[in-house]
C-alpha cells in the first residue's frame, strides 16, 4: 500500500477513536474501564505506526517541511485524543469504585440482617470474602495495567519528540537555496549557495542532502541526476557530476556573451529600455570580470561560433 494511503488509513482510526469518545460525552454510550484501556491501548499502537510512515516519508524525497507540518498536526490531533480517553479513563474509574463500594456495602447489610435473624452463617461469610477479594484483585489489575500502558505511552511521546527535533534541526530556511534550471550563467550562485547551506551542513546525512539536491535542481539540471538512486552512497555522485558538467568555463563565457547579443536595440528611447540596456551590459561585464574573463579572444571566438552553421557547431 502507498505510505500516503496506508497513512489516510490510519487517520481513519483516530477518526472512529474521535467518534468513540464523542458518543461518551454525548451520554451515547457507557463505557467501561476495560473498554476505554482498550481503544487507549489502540490509539497508541495508530500513533507509532503514523510514526514509522512519517519516517518512510521523510527517507522518500517529498518536501520535508510539508510533510513535517501534516505530522505534527496528526500527532496534535492524537496527543488531544488521548488526554480525552485518560480524563473518561479516570472518571470511569472513579465511578466504578463507588459503585463496587455501595455494592459490597448493600451485600454487608443483608449480611448483618441475616445474621441478627438467623445467627452466624459461615457459607455466606465466605461468599462475601471472596467477592471482596475478587474485586481488590481486579481493581489492583487495572492499576498495574494502566500503569504500564502510560509508561509505554510516555517513552512513545519521547521517542516521538526526539525525532521532531531532529527533523526540526534538518529543516532549511524557506528559500533559502535558488533553484537551479540548468542554465550555465546561473551555476555559479547556485553552487554556493547550496556548499554553505547544504553541503557543508554536518547535521544532515548524505541521503538528506541529496534528498536536497534532487528538490532544487530544475529542467536540465535535473535530467543529469534524476535516475541516479537517492542513497548516502549516490550524494556524491551526483554532486560531481552537476560540478563536472556546468564547471566548464568556456560554456558558461559562451553562454554570458550570448546574453550580450540578445539585448535587444532600442526602437524607443525610454528610461526602461534604456535601463534594461543598462543593467543586462552592466551584468554580463561583471559576471565575466568574476571569471577573469578580460580578453578579446572569448568574445571572437564566441561570435564566429554563431556565425556557423549547426553541424559545423556540433563537429
Amino acid at each position: 500500500m502507498p505510505l500516503r494511503d496506508k497513512r489516510a488509513t490510519l487517520k481513519g482510526h483516530l477518526t472512529r477513536v474521535e467518534n468513540y469518545v464523542e458518543s461518551i460525552h454525548q451520554g451515547e454510550l457507557q463505557a467501561s474501564v476495560t473498554d476505554i484501556t482498550t481503544h487507549l491501548t489502540k490509539l497508541q499502537d495508530t500513533v507509532s505506526q503514523l510514526q514509522i510512515v512519517h519516517d518512510e516519508l521523510v527517507n522518500s524525497g517529498v518536501d520535508i517541511e510539508l510533510e513535517n507540518e501534516e505530522h505534527e498536526k496528526i500527532l496534535s490531533r492524537a496527543s488531544d485524543l488521548e488526554s480525552d480517553l485518560r480524563d473518561l479513563l479516570e472518571q470511569r474509574r472513579r465511578t466504578e469504585r463507588e459503585e463496587s463500594k455501595h455494592g459490597l456495602g448493600g451485600v454487608g447489610g443483608n449480611l448483618d440482617h441475616k445474621k441478627q435473624s438467623s445467627g452466624s452463617d459461615p457459607i455466606v461469610h465466605a461468599r462475601s470474602t471472596s467477592l471482596e477479594e475478587a474485586l481488590a484483585l481486579l481493581i489492583q489489575h487495572q492499576a498495574q495495567a494502566e500503569t504500564r500502558n502510560q509508561e509505554l505511552f510516555s517513552k512513545l511521546q519521547e521517542t516521538i519528540l526526539a525525532q521532531s527535533h531532529a527533523n526540526n534541526g534538518s529543516k532549511l530556511p524557506v528559500q533559502s537555496v535558488p533553484d537551479f534550471s540548468g542554465e550555465y550563467t546561473g551555476w555559479r550562485h547556485f553552487r554556493d549557495m547550496f556548499t554553505n547551506i547544504v553541503h557543508k551542513d554536518p547535521r544532515l546525512s548524505d541521503v538528506q542532502k541529496m534528498q536536497y539536491l534532487m528538490t532544487y535542481t530544475k529542467g536540465n539540471a535535473k535530467k543529469l541526476i534524476e535516475d541516479i538512486s537517492l542513497s548516502d552512497a549516490n550524494y556524491q555522485v551526483a554532486w560531481d557530476t552537476l560540478c563536472s558538467h556546468y564547471e566548464d568555463q568556456f560554456s558558461v563565457v559562451r553562454q554570458h556573451i550570448h546574453t550580450f547579443n540578445k539585448i535587444p536595440p532600442i526602437s524607443v528611447l525610454s528610461a526602461s529600455t534604456f535601463t534594461n540596456l543598462f543593467t543586462t551590459a552592466n551584468s554580463v561585464l561583471n559576471s565575466l570580470d568574476a571569471l577573469e574573463v578580460t580578453s578579446r579572444d572569448p568574445w571572437v571566438i564566441c561570435l564566429l561560433l554563431d556565425k556557423l552553421d549547426h553541424e559545423t557547431k556540433i563537429e
